[in-house]
């Protein structure tokens, strides 16, 4: 198993598997080492202690796959944009990579209103990606996304 020291892609295997649109789509999800991740200075609630527990407690009692959105810096590193709370939580709980929606080098404003839709959003179904990926993982049997995640937990 490969160690997480850089950004890798989802797996062609998978992504190959997928019709084109969705494909294109899927191609901008990415394992991220945390140590590349930063939380953003600007988000409001940069320091929610509650949150932090409450998403640990949530990781912990659900096995669920642990999931953000993030742009890339200049610098090269990440900027979480919806929710500082998961990259303190991930960090508490000994994770070394997540998932994430990579938006790209998108300006601060883009970010801002990113990070404002999900605050905001009602409508949002949080647990669609959990289900695309239980999909995959009945699917594609070989590639165990859980254990690739908690890869050196304590």
């Amino acid at each position: 198993m490969k160690e997480f020291g850089k950004v890798q892609k989802l797996p062609s295997s998978i992504l190959n598997a997928l019709p084109q649109k969705e494909r294109e789509f899927f191609e901008r999800y990415k394992f991220i080492p945390l140590e590349m991740l930063i939380p953003a200075s600007w988000n409001e609630k940069s320091n929610d202690l509650e949150r932090t527990e409450q998403f640990s407690i949530y990781l912990k009692t659900n096995d669920a796959v642990p999931f953000c959105q993030v742009r890339k810096l200049s610098t090269g590193f990440y900027e979480i944009l919806d929710g500082n709370y998961k990259l303190f939580a991930l960090r508490q709980l000994g994770y070394k990579c997540v998932i994430a929606f990579d938006h790209g080098k998108i300006p601060f404003s883009k970010a801002k209103m990113i990070s404002s839709e999900k605050k905001h959003n009602t409508n949002a179904n949080p647990n669609k990606l959990v289900d695309l990926f239980i999909d995959l993982a009945l699917d594609f049997p070989d590639f165990d996304l859980l254990k690739k995640l908690k890869t050196n937990r304590g």
